[in-house]
């Protein structure tokens, strides 16, 4: 799969070639020519515009997928604690059974199909309690109090489910937010522009014209495959790993 991302990039940039080598052939160059000022100043602002949104966007998949990745952590530190909390109690074996068993039922629920939902952008996920954690909630509700210990690891058992409730929606709320269509829509719009104007500035070597608009192309490209990947942070070349997840059921 990354191997065909990295193809992608290079068939850009041998497009953008072969536009070149035609427009070249079919296009007057010296009418450009005497306008060199003009294209100066249209580069300086239009090139400070397309810097200022694209960092812009860049800045916002980027705190997403922070956030996400900061919000994952914490719900697995949670169920960590929830699982090491049942050293403290004293309850029978079958009720600290079925509460591991629902531990490693949440997680699994949250490295699968949760995240198989959450990785489709623009899904609306829906951030209400689920059955997994709803039945997490059930089996920790069924702890017998017997004596103080009980008493106290009860409280922490309700508080650490609680937290992962909380965590749960803000995970889920985050990934449900995207970049808005119509800023996307403008920097293509944009990148295609500047491309177009490369593309039209009369160079006189041809190599250097090609160098220019090559790499140009997939520069862009590859920044828009990195804010797109940075919007949707499980799934495309940069991810989050679900691995810790898949560790933590295998381990309670």
């Amino acid at each position: 799969m990354q191997i065909l991302n990295y193809l992608t990039f290079v068939l850009s940039a041998a497009i953008a070639g072969l536009v070149v080598i035609i427009a070249r052939d079919q296009i007057d160059y010296s009418m450009f020519t005497a306008d060199v000022g003009s294209w100066g100043v249209f580069f300086t602002v239009f090139g400070v515009l397309y810097a200022i949104m694209l960092g812009f966007l860049l800045i916002e998949a980027l705190e997403k997928y922070n956030g996400i990745s900061d919000l994952l952590d914490k719900e697995l530190n949670e169920l960590q604690d929830l699982r090491d909390a049942l050293i403290f109690l004293d309850n029978d074996d079958g009720i600290e059974n079925n509460i591991r068993e629902k531990l490693k039922a949440y997680a699994k629920s949250i490295a699968h199909p949760e995240w198989n939902e959450m990785k489709v952008l623009g899904s609306k996920m829906s951030s209400d309690t689920s059955k997994p954690l709803y039945d997490l909630m059930h089996a920790v509700h069924a702890i017998e109090i017997t004596n103080e210990s009980d008493k106290e690891v009860l409280k922490i058992f309700m508080e650490k489910t609680f937290n992962v409730t909380t965590l749960r929606t803000q995970r889920i709320n985050l990934s449900n937010q995207v970049l808005p269509p119509r800023l996307q829509i403008l920097i293509l719009f944009m990148s295609f522009v500047l491309v177009i104007g490369f593309i039209l500035m009369a160079v006189t070597n041809l190599f250097i014209h090609l160098f220019m608009v090559a790499t140009l192309t997939a520069s862009v490209h590859l920044l828009y495959a990195v804010m797109r990947d940075l919007d949707n942070p499980f799934d495309g070349v940069w991810n989050l790993s679900r691995d810790d997840l898949d560790e933590f059921a295998e381990s309670v």
